[in-house]
């Protein structure tokens, strides 16, 4: 037997088992002799009695119901009775071991001997590593990775990665790279990486995996969307402040207030302003706010969102051509407690960008200000702050604090969810070493199906079939987890491959904050 065993049991196929895995299950009696077996080059399955040398002859296979049967003597006279004898007891302890030795002793060896294989197999690699080779050693370092890099050490594994992605990015194989950045991210490895576009990538892939990456869920558009904000204008020693409401009216149009608009100190009262309209699209790979000035009706146009930039990225535009340039920089992504409308709090992940507006004047001065805006994934705005350069000194022009709706918002966000999908496909999902399961729900049926869901170790992997396009979707799907109270405690980018073709089943995973995966009863996965 020198090929790769198939078990065919109840109509189901299993495998591929080497001969000695064979052996072995038909040893402990997981293969009987009338099951049936197909080598890969058999067209037919046959009995496994029929095999030579795979069942002892004369003896029968054992089976996995009836425990070998154990001849004892009668108890004697002083026994008391249905208490088992001393005799006995010791003969069903070795009984008792001897089989879960051979149930297993042999997963052990196994385990053993291919661990063994793995650390020559990489000493090898490190040999042509150190002699120079290097093409020689990657090429058995990438015969290392996937299923096999488990039993290497967790530093072998990390450098094995490495030098593998190393590698790829050196000869400008990104898309490998990247396949195998997430493959190790997957394994819970940091690659150990040392060219500068491999630690780019690295960077950037775990980024992605931790939800650190702009998306339209960072300045969300829902039409009936109401979001409140306190803004305070710094006018010498005094402010002027304002209650303002904003209402996603539809179409892109965003009308924007006010409620209340007084003088401090003195709280004097003031006239409430007109109503403002703004305006919201996506175009172009940005989030674009477009204002209208008060005598001149052209929009224009700002870049807020670049999608898919990270913490560091930048982006620029001239909105007001040969007079107005908007610089844009991700500063950082940060996790932040936000207070909604009625006092409670919620840690959502902020994204923190800074907008600078340089403006051309006449006599070829120029005049610097900008704004630092923070956007919270899932509620958009949480604040806003305006600042000038005056005399070499930055200075604060306004600040606008944001008070989403949490009852509110949720609900209308359910509610639009479940009316895009009508029936939304749900699934149960254990929870492993986490104990329990949770009820992983997907809302946009309509452009995907997903199967075979499981959770690993705070990842939660499924198959994907994308039925839409071809070519990466601009990170369409996102998940938002939920405690047993209706309580968003989680959320992120759904992880999918760089590219795939239509009607193809991919692998996609959801990386779960470990801290979180108790909370958690339930996932949805939505645009």
């Amino acid at each position: 037997m020198t090929h790769d065993w198939f078990i065919i049991h109840n109509g189901k196929e299993s495998g591929p088992y080497g001969p000695q895995q064979l052996k072995q299950m038909a040893a402990t009696g997981k293969l009987q002799p009338d099951d049936k077996v197909r080598r890969a080059d058999m067209k037919a399955a046959r009995k496994a009695s029929s095999i030579k040398g795979l069942f002892p002859t004369g003896e029968p296979a054992p089976t996995k119901s009836s425990p070998p049967v154990t001849a004892t003597a009668p108890p004697p006279a002083t026994q008391k009775k249905g208490v088992p004898s001393k005799k006995t007891i010791i003969i069903a302890s070795v009984v008792s071991g001897a089989c879960l030795f051979l149930c297993c002793g042999g997963f052990i060896i196994i385990g053993l001997k291919m661990t063994d294989t793995a650390r020559k197999d990489l000493a090898e690699a490190d040999g042509l590593w150190s002699k120079g080779d290097k093409v020689g050693a990657v090429s058995k370092y990438r015969d290392l990775l996937g299923t096999r890099s488990g039993f290497l050490k967790e530093d072998d594994r990390a450098r094995v990665y490495g030098r593998v992605i190393d590698s790829d990015a050196e000869n400008g194989n990104t898309d490998s790279a990247k396949k195998l950045i997430a493959e190790a991210i997957e394994r819970k490895v940091k690659p150990a990486v040392s060219h500068p576009e491999a630690v780019k990538l690295v960077t950037a892939e775990e980024a992605r995996a931790r939800g650190e990456v702009l998306t339209a869920e960072f300045y969300p558009y829902k039409k009936g969307a109401v979001q409140r904000s306190m803004a305070t204008v710094y006018i010498g020693e005094g402010q002027m402040q304002s209650s303002r409401e904003y209402t996603h009216e539809g179409d892109g149009m965003i009308v924007e207030r006010f409620l209340e608009h007084f003088i401090m100190p003195g709280h004097k009262q003031l006239p409430l302003g007109n109503p403002k309209k703004h305006f919201y699209r996506e175009k172009d790979g940005f989030i674009e706010i477009g204002e209208q000035g008060e005598f001149i009706k052209e929009t224009t146009w700002s870049p807020v969102i670049k999608l898919g930039a990270l913490a560091g990225d930048e982006w620029e535009r001239e909105t007001t051509p040969g007079v107005i340039t908007e610089r844009y920089k991700v500063v950082k992504f940060n996790p932040e407690a936000v207070s909604f409308k009625g006092g409670s709090k919620e840690t959502i992940m902020v994204a923190f960008i800074e907008m600078r507006m340089t403006a051309s004047l006449d006599g070829g001065k120029k005049m610097e200000m900008g704004q630092d805006i923070q956007l919270g994934r899932g509620i958009g705005l949480v604040q806003r702050r305006a600042w000038r350069i005056e005399q070499g000194q930055r200075k604060d022009n306004w600040t606008e604090n944001f008070i989403p709706s949490k009852e509110a918002e949720a609900g209308k966000r359910e509610t639009e969810k479940v009316e895009a999908s009508d029936s939304p496909t749900t699934f149960k999902v254990s929870k492993g070493a986490f104990s329990g399961s949770l009820e992983l729900r997907v809302l946009v049926s309509d452009e995907i199906t997903v199967s075979d869901p499981t959770l690993d170790s705070g990842t939660l992997n499924f198959k994907l079939h994308w039925k839409k396009s071809i070519g990466r979707p601009r990170d369409p799907w996102h998940y938002s987890a939920y405690d047993k109270d209706g309580v968003k405690i989680d959320g992120g980018a759904v992880g999918i491959p760089d590219s795939m073709e239509l009607g193809q089943k991919v692998k996609a995973r959801i990386v779960l904050r470990s801290e979180n995966v108790k909370e958690i009863t339930r996932i949805d996965i939505h645009q």
